[in-house]
């Protein structure tokens, strides 16, 4: 890759005085408005010079560096203002650029560039940009060259050697190390001067223990704080750390799965969805910050080398949106090299996002301040074992939401919940333990059986569907003004008709809306029932009281 040498002096410059009036980052204050839920369509935009050689060296699937396939030479020009329409077309309003993966600033000084004039000509096009940055990545060849204090940054193991990302060429630093934060406040710091609205932490892995993060995030948030506006902080938690999301005001995660139908499959592998892990990560949200995921995993293939068909990156988005969150296309690798060439394929990938996202931002209203209809909930550890199960629980329609011993909901938070299911409770505090016996004792069901928790659920369920195994629904409700809100996805995406929605108590007007048909359509309603004619891949039926 072209190198830019700048000499850069390991001390700290001066930076701006901290703002007082900001909140803490667990606040839900701290959150700006326009990351709020509902309003952001967010991507995965990784590229330039320093992405290209992360995945050269990471080993990536067509990242070499003879480039035989054009990956590199197209990842490397990723940065430029031909693609912001690429954002346009998409309606994308939230990119993740990559500021930083854990080259020295010298190597990384072209990048930052790029990155700067980039955010400026989206911040001119409406669109919010978020910083990507490693908690402790180095390539160590580079680093130990140019920062040879980065020596003794690097994260021992038990018997003295390295710890590895990928052998052989990242090693991961002690995210406790001074020096490494001293190093990652000057990241923070050039990535707040070029206008980042927000930041993207990657490998936040478990081993770096949870104190230890805790403390790397607040100095993100200290130092970016010192430029007085409100940002959002996400890092990407995978399984057994996703509940960490907790000390920041942003939750993603890459482990969701290429949602869909597949009959050739053996049970229970033929309907993959990803409710349930979308509802864990609600729960994590407690409602106020921003959930995103990538669906970093392909029923066939690899993410790097199979895009999904247009039909399964709608399904995605619609997804996600009916479980409260933002989907983050993943645009790298053969994709990434197509759109840039042109290819008419990626384009219509391209525009089959759009669609959706355009349904998304003309209907914002319908999914913003969504407040809880399901009428029973988990009462979750933090193993994250429960996992797979909710997935299972959410493909029979079991409308239900997740709590978390941790957040110690207080007795009046759970009379919301007719039934509360209580899996793993070793690990709550006795405070928990005497808030579930009270709930008990005033008229509340506990269960640790799952099973008969969604035997409870479906005799109070606010909505109830006929419609075939292929089709999932969620209901929200919303107070102003006062209406249900049922998404209804159809995972076979081959159209189902004369799908029957019954509601409990008195509905009134019905309107049904989709990216799958225009305009919007009234559905007459008759003994508190009505009909969605014909359902291909997401309709939502919003159903005000009479």
């Amino acid at each position: 890759m072209p190198r830019h040498w700048i000499r850069v002096a390991c001390c700290l410059v001066a930076a701006p005085a901290l703002a007082a009036d900001l909140p803490p980052l667990t606040s839900p204050e701290s959150l700006p408005a326009w990351a709020r839920t509902g309003r952001f369509r967010p991507a995965r935009w990784d590229g330039g010079l320093i992405e290209a050689e992360k995945g050269r060296l990471s080993g990536w699937p067509n990242y070499t560096e003879a480039d035989e396939r054009g990956v590199m030479a197209a990842t490397r020009a990723w940065y430029n203002p031909r693609t912001v329409a690429f954002l346009k077309t998409a309606h994308i309003n939230w990119a993740w650029v990559t500021w930083s993966v854990g080259f020295s600033h010298e190597t990384e000084a072209a990048q930052r560039d790029a990155v700067r004039r980039y955010i400026a000509e989206c911040h001119r096009q409406g669109i919010r940009v978020a910083a990507y940055f490693s908690v402790a990545n180095m390539f160590w060849a580079d680093m130990f060259e140019r920062v040879p204090a980065s020596r003794h940054w690097v994260e021992l193991l038990p018997d003295g050697s390295p710890r590895f990302y990928k052998p052989p060429h990242r090693y991961m630093a002690n995210i406790a190390n001074p020096e490494w934060l001293a190093y990652t406040r000057e990241r923070v710091r050039a990535a707040m001067e070029a206008g980042a609205d927000s930041f993207w932490v990657d490998n936040t892995f478990q081993y770096h223990g949870a104190q230890n993060v805790q403390r790397f995030l607040n100095v993100v948030y200290e130092e970016a704080a010192r430029f007085g506006r409100k940002i959002v902080l996400m890092s990407n938690y995978n399984r057994r750390v996703y509940t960490w999301a907790r000390y920041q005001n942003g939750v993603t995660t890459e482990d969701g799965q290429e949602p869909g139908w597949y009959p050739e499959d053996p049970e229970p592998r033929r309907l993959a969805t990803n409710a349930g892990l979308l509802r864990y990560h609600w729960g994590i949200s407690e409602g106020w910050r921003p959930v995103s995921a990538e669906y970093g995993g392909r029923h066939r293939g690899d993410r790097f080398t199979d895009p999904m068909a247009p039909a399964k990156w709608q399904l995605s988005i619609a997804e996600c949106a009916a479980f409260q969150a933002g989907f983050e296309p993943f645009f790298e690798g053969l994709f990434l090299r197509d759109l840039h060439n042109g290819v008419s394929a990626a384009l219509e990938k391209l525009a089959a996002i759009g669609k959706y996202n355009a349904f998304l931002e003309r209907h914002e209203e319908h999914y913003t301040d969504p407040r809880p209809a399901a009428p029973v909930a988990v009462l979750a550890g933090e193993s994250d074992s429960l996992v797979p199960a909710l997935n299972g629980m959410a493909a029979r329609n079991v409308q239900y939401d997740v709590l978390f011993g941790y957040q110690e909901p207080a007795l009046a938070a759970l009379k919301r919940y007719r039934a509360i299911a209580a899996p793993e409770p070793g690990g709550f505090s006795p405070r928990m333990k005497e808030t579930l016996a009270r709930y008990a004792r005033e008229g509340g069901t506990v269960t640790a059986n799952l099973d008969e928790l969604a035997g409870l659920a479906a005799a109070v369920t606010p909505v109830e569907i006929e419609a075939p195994a292929t089709v999932l629904y969620n209901v929200v409700r919303q107070e102003r003004p006062a209406r249900l809100v049922v998404h209804l996805l159809n995972y076979a995406q081959k159209p189902v008709p004369a799908i029957r929605v019954r509601v409990r108590g008195a509905a009134g007007k019905v309107r049904l809306l989709s990216p799958d048909f225009e305009g919007v359509h009234e559905a007459p309603v008759k003994n508190s029932a009505f009909e969605v004619p014909e359902l291909r891949t997401y309709t939502v039926a919003v159903i005000t009281r009479p």
